[in-house]
């Protein structure tokens, strides 16, 4: 079509003593007013009756841009849309996104990063931008169906399968696309289940490795000896590690705390992300790990991170604790073990010390499981969740202790200063 052309016609035509239409084909025509002014309108049969849809006027609105404008429309009646009321919606703020593409950018920034933890945002992001809207993000959500997202969790456990990998990351992928349906589902842009029951390629087992005493006393050795700078890794991932066996937190809840968080009047620090209320919590510190946080803090401005990465500074990567973590145990000849298993460890101490389990939970962040404590329960219970890290401060400096005095010389043996 000869744009160039059709403005020359539109500019050159006149007024007349009543407004009048000039066809321009596909079913857009310029009106022509009384007064002279011009615009676009498309004609549309939406339902059964013959509809006129403004496009714009004439020359703010140009002859290309009408027939793009037009187009769209069209599209959105053909999908049996009326382009009347999505304008109406969009005035309103209403407006339900067309392509899963839309409706992940508004899950994104209504859903992922308002609600979730900054690893996981950051993680649920990556994955939606990475692995589904290169192969679905054009897709109108009125035609999205089950056998889509199966397909495309089903792609990511063959690729990772051809990587030789365990595929774990593909049940991820799975869990990031049930919430996003069920977020979708929410707004009334997807019908309901359409996430529910997608397959989980691999099948995982729930891990149940918890450190012994012995090999809890090694370790510990082990990270005083890293602390000190002679050790196998970085004094900061031994810094996060003590901090990991005398809490319980998560590993992302210790490297991505800052000097602000730390409270020395009460020897607390303060744990303000996280999925839950639960997990948004106040640690009062058992002594030792109340000392590597001080120390960690000295000299520092109140945003910087207490244990920065080395060298290239700011928040430690979880994977790199993790790394440090094989290289630990390959150095102290142990069976393989995780950070995340030094939770477990240090849940499973305070109930050999018959912690109760109300307080376990608190200091752990995990959500009460009666309406009671989920609901009605607002008590902080400092004074039992600080006893409660004690038991765990003394179970792994008892099994140091032992450690050392087994071991063929007593320099390992940990230097314990209480406050």
């Amino acid at each position: 079509m000869d744009f160039k052309k059709l403005d020359l016609k539109v500019r050159n035509l006149r007024s007349k003593d009543a407004r009048y239409d000039v066809a321009l084909g596909n079913s857009v025509v310029v009106r022509v007013a009384a007064t002279g002014g011009k615009s676009f309108v498309l004609k549309a049969l939406i339902g059964d009756k013959q509809q006129r849809l403004a496009l714009g006027s004439y020359p703010a609105t140009g002859v290309r841009v009408a027939f793009d404008k037009a187009e769209a429309l069209k599209a959105q009646i053909r999908d049996g849309l009326d382009p009347r009321v999505a304008e109406r919606r969009k005035e309103q703020g209403t407006e339900a996104p067309r392509t899963l593409a839309e409706a992940a950018e508004r899950y994104i920034a209504e859903h992922v990063k308002a609600k979730n933890s900054a690893a996981w945002a950051a993680e649920s992001e990556r994955m939606l931008r990475q692995d589904v809207l290169p192969r679905l993000g054009l897709y109108p959500l009125a035609q999205l169906t089950k056998s889509d997202l199966s397909a495309v969790i089903s792609k990511k456990a063959a690729d990772l399968k051809a990587a030789k990998r365990r595929g774990t990351a593909a049940n991820r992928l799975r869990a990031v696309l049930s919430k996003f349906c069920g977020f979708c589902e929410e707004h009334g842009w997807l019908p309901d289940g359409l996430g529910v029951r997608l397959p989980r390629p691999v099948a995982e087992k729930a891990r149940e490795r918890i450190l012994t005493a012995e090999e809890a006393g090694a370790l510990w050795n082990a990270i005083h000896e890293v602390r000190g700078g002679h050790g196998a890794v970085p004094a900061a991932y031994g810094d996060v590690l003590a901090v990991l066996m005398l809490t319980g937190a998560r590993c992302s809840e210790v490297t991505r705390r800052t000097v602000t968080d730390f409270h020395p009047a009460t020897g607390s620090l303060t744990i303000g992300e996280g999925k839950t209320d639960a997990s948004r919590r106040t640690l009062p510190l058992p002594a030792v790990a109340r000392s590597i946080i001080e120390q960690a803090a000295t000299g520092k401005k109140p945003d910087d991170v207490l244990f920065p990465q080395p060298k290239a500074g700011g928040v430690i990567p979880s994977n790199e604790v993790s790394r440090a973590t094989r290289r630990l145990v390959k150095l102290l000849k142990q069976q393989p073990w995780t950070p995340h298993d030094l939770r477990r460890t240090a849940v499973s101490a305070m109930a050999e010390a018959r912690v109760d389990a109300d307080v376990r939970r608190r200091v752990t962040g995990h959500l009460a499981e009666d309406v009671h404590g989920r609901v009605y329960d607002k008590a902080l219970r400092l004074e039992d969740m600080k006893a409660a890290l004690g038991t765990i401060e003394a179970w792994v400096v008892a099994a140091a202790e032992k450690d050392a005095q087994i071991g063929e010389s007593a320099s390992n043996v940990v230097p314990i200063s209480r406050k």
